[in-house]
């Protein structure tokens, strides 16, 4: 065999056919490793720009631009530019392990926060870098999914006087507008998905030459963060989760639970002294069904404020929205409900003031996201038992969930399906945040999460809500504590 001698004995043979296969292993194991790293060289590049945003002054701000493939599977096809930022560290011995900032929705821009976000890590950047970029469809990353097309929506269907029906057709076709001037442009839009964000993260890495670095995420940014973890675990040192979205949740079977959820915790917070609250917010809900009030719109530069009309469905959306932005509105609610019944509508005036475009949020991106984070097989919201939903929130999550899958339809066509994912089981040092007034994320969510990660410590902070580290100092020392030393609980005494 091989031209061998056929009187060598067996032994002989077998120790040759085994030095033959390690060393043929060998360089198989040469060449891939090899083939890999051309690949990485040729699949993603990162180049110094100038900064495309307003830098912040004072302080040393570096930027460029990540080159990666818009669809990882196919590395020479189309490609996008990512825009990134590192702020450095105030420290003349900065460890070398920085820390790079995931935000959510998704489709929030990053860059145009930085002083923001400087603002809110100055702790950590006492001690080591901080990186942050527009995620592929965001902001100053090219292409941008943000539709433009929306920018005056909100105004133009209280100009034209569109009932609620009408309203979501518009929608729909404004939507389609701006997908097909997308698609026009070479854009492939089920290439924004979760899973491609996750791999952008991992690649920065890798492009920026670090062995190691640190990630926080914000609701979505942590579901991003976790999909980190269990995908690209390569080089985590540690990881911050910040009102933790899992990545094995369906929004669409979950939206009932997480409506009824965050409604349940507002009744909860007034019953003490407003024990009628939860009977008068339904009656006024079907008061509005019946009989929409009409009351002022503010809308920027106009002297004269057309009125709009407000059904059942506004109210339940801007009590949702409301709560979970601003938890320290809960005692205050009951008397917006008084308000609007006596025909005082100021504060409904400010509040539900029409969106005039957010140049800071893409929405374009949010769908391609989202959308692939849902089953299309999810016609109806689910609860999983935890409420008894009351039926007249549990028509509108069926409501919001349909108009949802249409939205899903239209944005992404007849290939839309669901990214299915699997829950992260990693030993990565992790320190989860939750707020206990977060009515945003469900507290049994962080417990979804936490159960597989046995090296996580958590930490619940009182009279906070969805995004701890915004909004709260000790958060914030927290984070910086523990990224000295992430295997132990930061021992911070703001805490205890």
């Amino acid at each position: 065999m091989f031209g061998w001698r056929r009187n060598l004995n067996r032994l002989q043979v077998a120790l040759s056919c085994l030095l033959a296969a390690i060393c043929t292993l060998a360089a198989f194991v040469f060449l891939y490793i090899s083939s890999v790293e051309a690949l990485t060289q040729t699949t993603v590049r990162f180049t110094a720009t100038e900064c495309r945003f307003s830098l912040v002054e004072e302080r040393d701000v570096e930027c460029g631009d990540l080159d990666v493939p818009e669809d990882y599977d196919n590395p020479t096809g189309s490609r996008i530019r990512l825009h990134v930022a590192t702020v450095r560290s105030i420290s003349k011995a900065p460890a070398p392990d920085p820390l790079v900032i995931l935000y959510g929705g998704p489709g929030a821009n990053a860059l145009d926060r930085i002083e923001k976000t400087i603002e809110r890590f100055a702790e950590v950047l006492a001690v080591r870098d901080i990186i942050l970029f527009d995620q592929r469809g965001i902001g100053y990353s090219q292409p941008s999914l943000n539709c433009p097309e929306l920018d005056s929506f909100d105004v133009m269907v209280i100009d034209e006087g569109l009932d609620e029906t009408e309203e979501f057709e518009r929608r729909l076709a404004t939507y389609g507008s701006c997908r097909d001037r997308l698609e026009a442009s070479g854009t492939v839009l089920h290439h924004y998905a979760a899973d491609a964000l996750a791999a952008d993260v991992a690649s920065l890495r890798q492009a920026l030459g670090y062995e190691e670095w640190n990630v926080y995420g914000v609701s979505y940014g942590a579901r991003q963060a976790l999909m980190l973890m269990r995908d690209y675990p390569d080089g985590l040192r540690s990881v911050v989760l910040d009102s933790v979205y899992p990545v094995d949740i369906d929004l669409g079977k979950e939206t009932a639970y997480t409506y009824a959820y965050a409604l349940d915790r507002l009744f909860a917070a007034n019953e003490a002294r407003h024990p009628e609250f939860e009977q008068a917010f339904f009656s006024m809900v079907d008061e509005l069904d019946t009989s929409p009030r009409n009351y002022p719109a503010i809308i920027p530069e106009r002297h004269i404020f057309p009125y709009q009309p407000f059904y059942g469905d506004d109210l339940l959306r801007l009590m949702i929205n409301i709560i979970g932005r601003w938890p320290q509105a809960f005692p205050h609610m009951p008397g917006f409900i008084d308000d609007i019944n006596h025909g005082r509508y100021v504060d409904l005036m400010e509040l539900a003031r029409p969106s005039t475009g957010d140049q800071l949020f893409s929405e374009g991106m949010n769908l391609s996201a989202v959308c692939q984070d849902i089953d299309p097989a999810t016609q109806h919201p689910q609860d999983d038992g935890s409420f008894a939903i009351q039926p007249r929130l549990h028509q509108f999550a069926t409501t919001d969930v349909e108009q949802r899958m249409a939205l899903c339809e239209l944005w992404l066509g007849e290939d839309w399906k669901l990214h299915p994912q699997a829950p992260v089981v990693t030993d990565i040092p992790t320190l989860i945040l939750r707020g206990e007034e977060d009515v945003v994320v469900p507290v049994s969510w962080d417990a979804q999460v936490e159960q597989d990660l046995p090296h996580s410590f958590h930490l619940l902070f009182p009279n906070m809500g969805h995004g701890v580290m915004k909004s709260n100092s000790c958060a914030r020392e927290a984070i910086a504590t523990f990224l000295l030393e992430p295997t132990m609980m930061p021992d911070v005494e703001c805490y205890n």
